[in-house]
């Protein structure tokens, strides 16, 4: 039978299925619990006290997959706060550079999607200096972003000021004196001055 758009139904003995009940948790699972671990012989079978146990045997083993595939002192990197320092406004970055350099000028890098770079003229043709940065406030060290999986992937990527100057003095637009007495040094001892100081080591008079 077919009904009309505003015909009227009555369904007083219609059946009903009945509702299905919600998917919950009724309990925890408690005592013993074995699951496969892989180890560098293979599989093996390890039995727990209990769940949170198993969970963090599973989660000592994730990791330990994931770590050689991170950056050496990432979790330094990831540390936002501290990464920050600091930070420079990118509008006053690039004319504190471009007054020490005027043959370089800044303009959005195609290759890396919402950034932008210093560019200058090498015998007539347009060249990266590879120094580039995020628009509005630059970090004074670079940041890492990673993903779930703790993987850092160029998108992670936040480049600092102090990057953007050791670049800079790698390509020769720029003079570790100058650098030092424009932004000062770098006076961490920790992961900060450490890698800072390995990136403008030979560069130092």
């Amino acid at each position: 039978m077919l009904a009309g758009k505003y015909a009227t139904i009555h369904t007083k003995n219609w059946a009903v299925p009945p509702k299905k009940p919600e998917p919950r948790v009724d309990r925890v699972a408690k005592g013993p619990c074995r699951i496969r671990l892989k180890d560098e012989r293979g599989k093996k079978q390890e039995t727990f006290r209990d769940a949170d146990e198993m969970l963090k045997a599973m989660h000592a083993e994730t990791q330990a997959k994931l770590a050689p595939h991170r950056f050496p002192d990432q979790e330094s990197f990831e540390n936002s706060a501290k990464q920050t320092g600091r930070g420079i406004w990118h509008t006053l970055l690039v004319r504190q550079i471009t007054k020490l350099n005027s043959a370089l000028w800044c303009e959005d890098c195609v290759a890396i999607p919402q950034c932008a770079g210093f560019y200058k003229m090498v015998h007539g043709v347009k060249t990266f200096t590879g120094a580039c940065f995020t628009r509005g406030l630059v970090p004074e060290f670079t940041i890492f972003n990673p993903d779930n999986a703790g993987q850092v992937t160029s998108a992670g990527i936040t480049y600092g000021w102090r990057m953007v100057l050791a670049r800079l003095v790698n390509s020769g637009d720029l003079t570790m004196n100058q650098v030092v007495k424009t932004w000062g040094d770098v006076q961490h001892s920790d992961e900060r001055g450490k890698h800072w100081a390995a990136k403008v080591k030979r560069y130092r008079t």
